[in-house]
Formats: C-alpha cells, sequence, structure tokens
C-alpha cells in the first residue's frame, strides 16, 4: 500500500549500507541478463509506473454490459415478431449479418477471455508483462480486456437491432450497416490519437506484422502467443473473407450473396486462409 511504501523509505531499513549494495546488485544482474545492458528498459521493470487505479473501468465494464444484455433482449423479440428465423425466405439475411456480426463477436469472446487469463495470472501472482516484454505502465489489466469486450458486443448488437429496423421497414441501404460497422471498426484500430487503448492497438498490429513476416522479424513470447490464439480462430478469418468477397465487390447493393459462397476461388482461397495460421506459426520455430 502507499502508507507501506511511505514508512519503508523513512525506516532505516532502506537506507542501510547492505540492504543498498543489495539492491545494486541485483539490479546490476538484471540488466545484465534481462535488458541487454539497457537502463530504461531495466528500471521499466524494476521501478514501474503503475497507473492510478480508478473504478471507472469497472463502471463502464457493468454499463456496456447492461446495455448489450438490454439491446439483445430487444433484438431478439424484434427478430420474433418480424419473423426472421421462422421465414425459409430469409437465407440471406443469416448469410449477410452473422457473418460479419459474427466476425466481432468471436472478437469479443476472443478479448473477453484474455481478461480471463490476465485475472488468473494477477490471482496466481504470474508476471505476464515481462513474459511478453509489456510496458507495465501501459499493458492491459483484466478489467480493461472485459472493457473492450463488453463494448465491442454492445456496438455489434446496437448495429444488429438497427439493422433489423432499416430491414423491416424496407430500406435498399440496409445491408451496408454491417459494413459501416467494419469502416468503424478499422478507423478505430488505426487511429492515431491517443484514445481507445492506442498503445495496445499498435502493439498488436506490431504482432500481426511480425506472426505475417515471421522468417523477417525476430520472435518475441507474444508473437509465439498470438500465433497460436490465431489457429484457434479460423471461423473468424473465413467470416473476414466472406465480408472482405462480399463489400469490396459491391454486392450489398444487390444482395445476391451467392456471388461470392459460389465461387470455385472462394472455395479455393477459403482452404489457403484456413492454412496460414499454421503456416505463420511453422515459420516462427
Amino acid at each position: 500500500t502507499d502508507l507501506f511504501s511511505q514508512k519503508s523509505k523513512r525506516s532505516s531499513f532502506s537506507t542501510s549500507n547492505k540492504v543498498l549494495q543489495l539492491s545494486d546488485e541485483v539490479e546490476s544482474l538484471f540488466l545484465k541478463n534481462f535488458a541487454g545492458n539497457d537502463r530504461m528498459v531495466a528500471m521499466k521493470y524494476l521501478n514501474p509506473q503503475r497507473p492510478k487505479n480508478t473504478h471507472m473501468i469497472t463502471f463502464l465494464v457493468g454499463l456496456f454490459t447492461g446495455t448489450f444484455v438490454s439491446l439483445f433482449i430487444i433484438y431478439a423479440i424484434l427478430a420474433h415478431v418480424s419473423g426472421i428465423f421462422a421465414s425459409a425466405g430469409n437465407t440471406a439475411y443469416m448469410e449477410i449479418v452473422y457473418h460479419v456480426f459474427s466476425m466481432f463477436a468471436l472478437i469479443s469472446l476472443h478479448c473477453f477471455l484474455y481478461g480471463c487469463n490476465l485475472f488468473m495470472w494477477k490471482s496466481t501472482r504470474i508476471n505476464q508483462n515481462f513474459i511478453f516484454d509489456f510496458a507495465p505502465n501501459t499493458a492491459l489489466t483484466h478489467r480493461d480486456a472485459f472493457l473492450m469486450s463488453a463494448s465491442i458486443m454492445c456496438t455489434v448488437v446496437t448495429a444488429l437491432v438497427i439493422n433489423l429496423f432499416l430491414r423491416n421497414a424496407g430500406a435498399s441501404y440496409a445491408n451496408a450497416v454491417p459494413g459501416g460497422l467494419i469502416v468503424l471498426s478499422a478507423g478505430l484500430l488505426f487511429c492515431p490519437f491517443n484514445v481507445f487503448y492506442r498503445s495496445t492497438r499498435y502493439c498488436f498490429m506490431r504482432i500481426m506484422r511480425n506472426i505475417i513476416f515471421s522468417p523477417f522479424y525476430k520472435v518475441l513470447m507474444a508473437d509465439f502467443f498470438m500465433a497460436d490464439q490465431l489457429t484457434s480462430q479460423i471461423p473468424l478469418l473465413r467470416h473476414m473473407e466472406f465480408a472482405a468477397c462480399y463489400f469490396m465487390a459491391g454486392s450489398f447493393r444487390a444482395n445476391p450473396y451467392e456471388t461470392c459462397t459460389n465461387s470455385q476461388q472462394y472455395k479455393h482461397l477459403a482452404y489457403a486462409i484456413s492454412f496460414l495460421p499454421y503456416y505463420w506459426r511453422a515459420m516462427q520455430v
């Protein structure tokens, strides 16, 4: 605690020559063996500047989770009333909408499970920031991961409700809503401003670059970990393939979802995309 730290600094223990000598020896050993004689890197782990704890993140997690549950109930009621799931003629809606929104749902689930991992690592006193070479002052906590998961799912269900409203109103541009969600997500991922965990977003893009070009970049522990995660996200990559084919071809205007699924090139590309994560992982060995 802060009180304990203040008392320790004023005590004779912190000014003992033997203690200071031992501290210097530990610092020099860490500097030599773990930081490559880079003092700034060593101090990042030995004396990290931890962010102040705040209850705002916990509040936002609860807010977004409650909003997600409420919107999901609204969507389920609207879908039941409009007969989306009962009608056999709504195959196009299921094929188009759920490919895109399932992609974001899988990302949200992955963030949630990563948050569970962070919570368990913290409970068992595992220093994952040192293992993955993350800066302690900018690394995600389990609350941050839960906030990302809840906010993504809240946005996804909001887009689902809007899409269903537009579809029931007969709007011709209803299927452009999933495309707008993809554009919004891509813009947020590459946003240069310090909003929504910029350091984490840039770290993710750097790790993905190292994975894709793994034979040409030094592979770190975080790269190994992320490449292993990608091998279990084949459905996510397949959903991304369909979304790219559907929206880049402009098919959403005429709603012919069979254009992609019936194409032989699309089917051949699906095999290549399913193989890519295993190829990237093999190139890291």
